[in-house]
């Protein structure tokens, strides 16, 4: 019998297959923030079939580990003690306060700093499972320029009753005019919410323009204020509603955009 070949591991940000180090999906940091009441995670993924009469088919995983010590092997020592280390440096002390209900107005300059960093933790939860991920080229995007990439939109909003941390992912594959893309099973759209504390953050990426939302009225209709593309001078955060855990407005909020308006055109 033939012996499997290996294929080196390579870096999710940079390409490299040089001193793969292990990354936490959720950064280590915000364990000495929120108190958990709960090991449990949940990782759900849903893709679309090849025609809309196709029917979706999905998988929720469940862990009993705690999601804040969960790492993947996929990203190299460069990256992980350079700009992404730089990036959670910059990033804790806006997040901290917002996971911990200590609600204030946001400014562009914060919400660019909250937006990248939801950027490189979308990239790195979607790496963490199979048949799910982010285009090479978007999470390259994100490593060379520390900018989210232009057809992501990012949001931001209030969170009840969670408990722990949480995340959902929902992914598909658009056809975008590129047979390669496509034939190669990359899979390039997502839905992603991240729920830590009171936090919730929410990203969409979509690589054709006109299927991605109005991100002020979705934001509206969500309960969300944009912070990629910008929202306004400052967003006040404390008038937004609270989104809470197994509520409709969260089924909605994680479900709707993808179930209603992606998934029906993407596929496997």
């Amino acid at each position: 019998m033939a012996k499997p070949v290996f294929t080196p591991r390579k870096c999710i940000f940079c390409g490299t297959q040089k001193n793969i180090t292990r990354e936490h999906v959720i950064p280590d940091w915000v364990r000495n923030v929120i108190p958990r009441a709960s090991n449990v995670h949940h990782h759900i993924q849903i893709t679309g079939g090849p025609n809309p009469l196709d029917a979706p088919t999905g998988t929720l995983k469940n862990s009993n580990s705690s999601l804040g010590v969960k790492r993947i092997l996929r990203v190299c020592e460069n990256c992980n003690t350079g700009w992404m280390h730089d990036l959670q440096d910059r990033t804790k002390p806006i997040l901290a306060p917002l996971m911990t209900g200590n609600w204030h107005e946001i400014t562009e300059p914060e919400a660019a700093q909250i937006a990248i960093w939801m950027a490189m933790t979308t990239a790195v939860i979607a790496m963490s499972f199979k048949n799910s991920s982010t285009p090479f080229a978007d999470r390259q995007h994100i490593a060379s320029t520390l900018t989210v990439p232009a057809h992501w939109q990012i949001w931001i909003g209030r969170g009840s009753g969670f408990g722990e941390m949480y995340y959902s992912n929902r992914v598909c594959q658009l056809q975008t005019g590129s047979e390669r893309a496509v034939k190669a099973g990359e899979i390039n759209t997502g839905v992603t919410t991240v729920a830590l504390g009171q936090l919730l953050l929410h990203c969409i990426n979509v690589p054709i323009p006109e299927l991605m939302p109005d991100p002020v009225l979705y934001g509206w209709m969500q309960g969300l204020l944009p912070i990629h593309p910008w929202g306004g001078d400052t967003l006040e955060i404390s008038t937004l509603p609270f989104i809470r855990d197994k509520s409709p407005e969260y089924d909605r909020l994680v479900d709707g955009y993808f179930s209603e308006i992606l998934m029906p055109l993407g596929r496997r």
